[in-house]
């Protein structure tokens, strides 16, 4: 990644004036677009987002000259007409575009993965052949691209498998400000609690977790547990319904309030190449929001310090090992959460990194003004076709 140093200083040529218009996915929305544009946009760049709702309202801001770069997370277009008009209008105003992506869209398992996972969910009715569908669709964008910007190594190097566009990381950071705003003075569920927090999943990242909590709970009668967001019946089922709170999915605004009713937080995936992916959100919010964490080995063992910023827990026995410690010393609690807190604002925040993202819009902008413009001509849109609906990020 190119560093430029001061970002200020810039080259008018390659200052990044950036639109990201993103899905409907408030997780993805949140960490690729409402905070890394709004906190830049505290630092004096263009830097806006919208909704990918309403294609005369995109159409007026893309070609209002304010922008040189348009970013497209997680799209996937409906129809041949709509990639073709969202490509015309794209290139007609010169600008570059980024495709993003915090989560591998590409890759042949994907709809079986999609399938398994929503398969109890009866809003949701796609099937393996539309979701196979908008892997295809995704695929097509991905080649035509100026650019994609993924969140870790391991996405870039499945992207690249993808598409001859240069690729990008730029991790999954923090507004470490805006986050510790959103906190209420009093909490809801009084001490002790033991919690997790999150969306839909495969069952297995949490069968670690259910199995510590059915001890846990034996062993210690008084501790309270909190499922929020999704309701994971394997934790649901896993403690007495007396003291188990189920805490509904909210909105951005209200989501750091509800997680203060967490004080041990539960942070958890499986050993699944799937996972290697994904970034450790769920332990940065969890330790903003106040809480000692304890955390599977597979993906969040990279950012966390056995008993120095929380708890790293292998299997079933670790994870009771772990939270009966916590449990036990209230000390270790808050000075696990003060240590975890200080790493986070210092290595995961958008306060401290907000810099790479300018410098690596900045090298797209630059790549792009030296290869003279687009060199993707327009092409039909691959066979297979979309389900008759809009496009989804």
């Amino acid at each position: 990644m190119i560093e430029f140093d001061p970002i200020e200083q810039l080259p008018r040529s390659i200052l990044p004036r950036v639109l990201t218009v993103h899905g409907k996915y408030q997780g993805p929305s949140l960490y690729r677009a409402m905070w890394p544009n709004g906190y830049l946009a505290t630092r004096g760049f263009i830097a806006d987002y919208c909704s990918y709702e309403r294609f005369d309202e995109q159409h007026g801001l893309i070609a209002s000259g304010r922008y040189n770069m348009v970013i497209t997370p997680r799209i996937a277009f409906a129809s041949e007409r709509l990639f073709g008009m969202w490509r015309d209008m794209i290139r007609n105003a010169d600008l570059a575009w980024v495709y993003d992506s915090d989560d591998d869209l590409w890759s042949p398992d994907f709809p079986d993965r999609q399938v398994e996972i929503f398969r109890d969910m009866p809003e949701e009715l796609l099937t393996r052949e539309r979701y196979e569908v908008e892997r295809q669709q995704r695929l097509y964008v991905l080649k035509r691209v100026d650019a994609l910007t993924v969140t870790t190594d391991h996405l870039a190097a499945i992207a690249g498998n993808f598409t001859d566009a240069p690729v990008h990381v730029l991790p999954n950071l923090i507004n470490a400000s805006a986050f510790e705003a959103g906190f209420r003075l009093r909490r809801d569920i009084q001490p002790l609690t033991i919690g997790w927090s999150g969306t839909k999943r495969q069952e297995n990242d949490l069968e670690h977790v259910a199995a510590a909590w059915r001890i846990v709970a034996e062993n210690y009668p008084d501790v309270k547990f909190i499922v929020q967001g999704w309701h994971a019946p394997i934790l649901s089922g896993a403690v007495p319904l007396d003291r188990l709170y189920i805490l509904r999915g909210v909105n951005v605004e209200e989501y750091p309030a509800v997680l203060r009713n967490i004080d041990i937080a539960c942070c958890s995936v499986s050993d699944d190449p799937w996972n290697l992916s994904k970034s450790a959100v769920k332990y940065f919010e969890a330790t903003l929001a106040g809480s000692a964490c304890v955390v599977s080995k597979p993906l969040y063992g990279q950012y966390v310090q056995h008993l120095k910023t929380g708890m790293v827990a292998s299997d079933t026995e670790q994870w009771v090992q772990a939270l009966s410690v916590l449990i036990e010393n209230e000390q270790l609690r808050r000075n696990l959460q003060q240590a975890a807190r200080g790493v986070v604002i210092a290595n995961y925040s958008l306060e401290n990194h907000w810099r790479g993202w300018v410098a690596a819009w900045a090298r797209i902008l630059d790549d792009k003004r030296k290869l003279g413009g687009n060199n993707h001509a327009p092409e039909p849109l691959a066979a297979t076709r979309a389900p008759a609906s809009a496009a989804t990020g």
